[in-house]
C-alpha cells in the first residue's frame, strides 16, 4: 500500500467534513428563512384581521402582532421572527408613505 493512497483518504475525507460543514450552514439560512416568512405571513394575516371599510384598526392590528411575539421563543431558530415582526410591524405603523 502507498503513502498516496492515505493521503488520498485524507483528502477525500477532510472534503467531506467541509461539504457537510457547508451543508448545515445552508440548513440553517433555509431554516432561518423559513422562520422569517412566518414573521411576515404572521404580520400580513394581523393587518388583513385588522381592515376596516375604510382603512384598518391600527389598535388591533398593534394587540394582534403582540400576541403573536408572545408565542414565539427568545431564543433558536424561531426566534428571528421577532425582528421581522418588529420591523414589518413599524412598516404598516409607520404614517409616512412608503419610500419617503
Amino acid at each position: 500500500m502507498r503513502d498516496d493512497d492515505g493521503q488520498d483518504w485524507e483528502k477525500a475525507r477532510n472534503n467531506l467534513h467541509e461539504m457537510r460543514r457547508e451543508l448545515d450552514g445552508f440548513n440553517k439560512q433555509l431554516e432561518e428563512a423559513g422562520e422569517r416568512t412566518k414573521a411576515v405571513s404572521a404580520v400580513l394575516n394581523a393587518l388583513i384581521a385588522s381592515l376596516r371599510p375604510y382603512g384598518y384598526s391600527r389598535k388591533h392590528f398593534h394587540r394582534l402582532i403582540r400576541l403573536a411575539s408572545a408565542d414565539l421563543p427568545n431564543s433558536g431558530p424561531a426566534s428571528v421572527q421577532h425582528e421581522v415582526l418588529l420591523a414589518n410591524a413599524r412598516k404598516v405603523l409607520d404614517k409616512q408613505a412608503p419610500g419617503s
